[in-house]
């Protein structure tokens, strides 16, 4: 195995979902149909070995109904949580508390899709 990651989300919309990552710095790599449906692809930075692979769950459903229901749960981590943090609620974004968790800070925020992740300082 190699270091690039990507991690897949099922989502409803793949439109507002790439729009929310878009949105909060992360760069469009890709996207387009696989054949009636939407997919596309997001990552921190343009060379990052992490990505996040966004399809259509319908899409999913009717090709693989056995992951369909499968959520990561993903802690990403910040050089600048309190930026961050700022910076996702000027956007509307729904971010939970930052906590203290021994010398890390920590917050969660939530996608439009309903979906949590967590945010570190390490």
């Amino acid at each position: 195995m190699n270091d690039l990651v990507e991690v897949m989300l099922y989502v409803k919309n793949v439109d507002a979902e790439a729009k929310f990552w878009q949105n909060i710095g992360f760069s469009l790599i890709e996207a387009g149909k696989i054949g009636n449906y939407s997919f596309a692809k997001v990552s921190p930075t343009d060379n990052s070995s992490l990505s996040l692979c966004i399809y259509d769950i319908k899409f999913i459903k009717e090709n693989s109904p056995e992951v369909a229901d499968n959520v990561p749960s993903i802690m990403f981590h910040s050089d600048d949580i309190d930026s961050l943090r700022s910076k996702m609620i000027k956007l509307d974004i729904t971010v939970g508390d930052l906590q203290q968790m021994g010398d890390n800070k920590v917050f969660n925020f939530k996608d439009p899709n309903d979906l949590y992740f967590a945010v570190s300082n390490k």
